[in-house]
């Protein structure tokens, strides 16, 4: 069943390819995440509102520890819950 249209994408964390334990401690995941996922994430943005294959992106949900999906969303404009 599922939602055929629904797709995941993904974005770098900035954190070291090296770590692979990194993500077990939230609380080392919380500052790189913080700090380093503005940029990858508006370049998510650009890519899937210029692409003609999907709709422009009119809403961005996200939680505490995405920060950058917060400022993301008051640079471009665009409703965040």
């Amino acid at each position: 069943m599922g939602l055929p249209n629904f797709q995941f994408e993904t974005i770098l964390d900035g954190l070291p390819s090296s770590d692979r334990d990194a993500t077990q401690d939230v609380s080392v995941l919380n500052d790189p995440v913080r700090k380093n996922c503005l940029a990858p994430f508006l370049e998510l943005l650009a890519k899937l509102n210029s692409s003609p294959h999907v709709p422009t992106v009119t809403c961005i949900i996200s939680n505490g520890v995405m920060s950058s999906a917060i400022k993301a969303a008051e640079l471009l404009g665009i409703l965040e819950v």
